[in-house]
């Protein structure tokens, strides 16, 4: 049931991809009857376009409730006595014309280059991008795009947005565009978060080289973001069933190299190795020693482990660096699927002229706020089972996680009902609640242990690089929130290989490739290296 999406830029990901399925090989013992991975198209926008039928794919859909207006990004294309002929009333012209109006001064602001500076502050961060990758530190950069980052980092989207001194939006503005393309009190995180964000929507292929520092791998399709079929834990499931697979004891006796379900309670570091105390299953601890350690543990559960120095008594830098995770802003995600009986949101002769969608999305002011469509699944038409997600982030995701599941269905079944009501053809009706099948299912990371994801307000980045100094020693941290790419696939492994680059004390150390072994940038980690780290059992909590 999941629609992630993964843009076509991300090279780290795509890396990945083709490494684990070059893994796998039907005629080896170890791998034969592995599933390898699917990429497919997912379809986020109306510029994934149209194949010329009445079902737009990737449309978007905007839904108003004080007029009851809707209106498709992909009706801009229109004149007006297009749009009125296929049905469009007055105010849902105004309502589109309005919309694409606020996005324009969007486009205007994340463009607008600094007088005194010289750069805009998306190009700034660009470059501060490209830099890293490079192998140069921030202070390398123009002293003007430093200016910019600076800025960026202490100064809130809506603070940049509509400032006196240079009004690029009035309030209302601002909030009416939080309303349709952003989440709840999502104007009142850091404007470098956003920018940064941006870029996962607006990169190309020629930037992205320059980005990740290397040549982009294309594919083809007719959209530029990716799902895997089955969903995002296909890659997970893969990865651990290869680790395991290919752990063998001299005896070739397969052993556990993941141990899941284990709580980690105390990490302990001395003179001479690092101790993790754990809990297991069983509620039994044990203690496991480790030379190196990386935490990829959240930060928001990082936040309860023990964390002790050389020292008996902790150091002013170790009782600061535990005190980071706590003041670290974490944002909740929430998701809902619902499973209908009838893709009634694909079937053209239902639906009022091209407001049949396959992927794409409703962003709305109703309770729900998001609905995002399935890019799969479609081939056979819209008579047969399909799932709708409610997606939702920030005071979206902490509201919609306090309601019950039976609270969360109803309200999204009533949502439902209110847009399409507006959207079926003249002289045809449509209950959504006649085709939802009972079948559900719901996330609530603003409220499990776990937490969602870093989403920085001001100064916040300050903690992130005091994060990445470590932990004095042989301890590092790994996570989407470490990577300035917060949320994404992506930023995780661009920490990742950041922290193996600080266990192996090795800067050119880089990405999975096809090579046979264990591929450091043309350079081969010693096998004696390789085996000890085999050795190490990975740890969850």
């Amino acid at each position: 049931m999941g629609a992630m999406r993964i843009p076509t830029w991300h090279i780290p990901f795509f890396e990945l991809i083709e490494y684990l399925n070059s893994q796998i090989d039907g005629q080896n013992d170890l791998t034969r009857g592995m599933q390898k991975l699917v990429i497919a198209d997912y379809f986020m926008d109306s510029s994934d376009a149209s194949d010329g039928s009445k079902i737009i794919k990737g449309g978007n859909i905007y839904f108003r409730k004080q007029d009851n207006a809707a209106t498709m990004d992909y009706h801009q294309r229109f004149s007006l006595h297009q749009l009125s002929q296929t049905g469009y009333q007055k105010n849902e012209i105004q309502f589109m014309n309005y919309l694409e109006e606020l996005k324009r001064k969007y486009k205007i602001a994340i463009l607008k280059q600094n007088s005194k500076t010289g750069y805009s502050v998306i190009d700034s961060i660009k470059l501060m991008l490209i830099n890293q990758n490079s192998g140069f530190t921030e202070a390398k950069l123009d002293k003007n795009v430093q200016k910019n980052l600076k800025k960026a980092r202490f100064t809130t989207l809506q603070q940049y947005l509509t400032q006196k001194s240079d009004s690029l939006m009035t309030f209302q503005e601002a909030q009416d565009y939080e309303d349709f393309f952003l989440s709840s009190n999502y104007l009142h995180h850091t404007l470098f978060e956003t920018m940064v964000d941006e870029l996962h929507f607006t990169a190309n292929h020629q930037e992205a080289e320059l980005l990740w520092g290397r040549k982009s791998t294309q594919f083809p399709g007719l959209s530029q973001y990716k799902l895997i079929k089955g969903g995002m834990s296909q890659v997970t499931n893969l990865i651990k069933e290869l680790i395991d697979r290919n752990a063998h004891t001299k005896n070739e006796k397969a052993i556990q190299k993941i141990q899941e379900n284990t709580k980690v309670l105390k990490i302990m570091q001395s003179k001479d190795n690092i101790q993790v105390v754990v809990e297991k299953e069983n509620k039994q601890q044990e203690t496991k020693t480790f030379q190196k350690l990386i935490v990829t543990i959240p930060p928001f559960k990082n936040c309860n482990i023990e964390l002790e120095g050389q020292q008996n008594s902790p150091s002013q830098r170790e009782i600061n660096f535990s005190r980071l995770f706590r003041l670290l802003s974490n944002e909740g995600l929430f998701k809902l699927a619902l499973q209908f009986d009838y893709r009634f949101w694909e079937d053209s002769e239902l639906l009022r002229e091209n407001f049949a969608v396959i992927g794409g999305k409703i962003q709305t002011d109703l309770p729900s706020r998001t609905f995002v469509f399935p890019s799969y699944g479609y081939e056979n038409g819209p008579h047969q089972k399909g799932s709708i997600l409610i997606y939702s982030q920030t005071d979206d995701a902490y509201r919609h996680s306090r309601s019950s599941d039976s609270e969360n269905i109803e309200r999204a079944l009533n949502d439902l009902n209110i847009v399409y009501n507006r959207l079926v053809a003249k002289g045809r009706q449509l209950d959504v609640k006649n085709y939802f099948n009972g079948k559900y299912f719901i996330q609530r990371w603003a409220t499990n242990e776990h937490g969602g994801v870093a989403m920085f307000k001001p100064a916040q980045q300050e903690l992130q690089d005091d994060i990445k100094k470590g932990f004095g020693g042989n301890i590092f941290f790994a996570g989407e929130y470490m990577s300035l790419h917060h949320g994404w696939i992506a930023g995780s492994m661009e920490s990742a290989v950041t922290a193996v680059k600080q266990v192996l004390c090795n800067n050119e150390i880089t990405y999975l490739s096809n090579s046979k072994g264990v591929c450091c940038a043309n350079k081969f980690v010693s096998r004696a290296m390789f085996e000890d780290m085999k050795q190490e059992t990975p740890l969850t909590n």
